[in-house]
């Protein structure tokens, strides 16, 4: 059974989402199923943009990426738990950027659900108070 997946990451924030795309399929028989995550590091369209420019640049100049890896826990029919390390090179890392980039351009609000926190900066905003309140722009 699929317990968890988190990452384990100088480069993706702690609170990067990675979800099973099929929750049904958390129930593993023996060798039957292909599991597919969804991997929302919860930045805004910019943000992911310039991320991919990075990795791209470090693919060009032929340089490693900062240590990125996705830690998968399961759990055996015995309670034992099982780990597996995925590392993510600089090509997964732009995909990855590139992808959640172009998953953005299409949010108009913030959507934390899907990983996307909105195609442009939250900026701070005076509130009644005279405080900064975030409101996207």
């Amino acid at each position: 059974m699929f317990v968890k997946a988190i990452p384990e990451s100088d480069y993706l924030a702690g609170a990067t989402k990675i979800k099973l795309r099929d929750d049904r399929s958390a129930i593993i028989a023996p060798g039957s199923n292909l599991l597919m995550f969804d991997i929302m590091p919860l930045l805004d369209q910019n943000q992911s943009y310039r991320n991919s420019l990075e990795m791209l640049q470090l693919i060009i100049q032929q340089k490693e990426p900062p240590k990125t890896d996705l830690m998968f826990e399961f759990g055996d029919s015995d309670g034992n738990l099982q780990f597996a390390r995925l590392p993510l090179n600089a090509e997964k890392l732009f995909e990855l950027m590139r992808a959640n980039s172009d998953r953005c351009s299409a949010i108009a609000t913030p959507d934390f659900e899907n990983g996307c926190i909105g195609p442009g900066q939250i900026e701070m905003a005076p509130d009644e108070g005279g405080t900064k309140a975030p409101r996207p722009h």
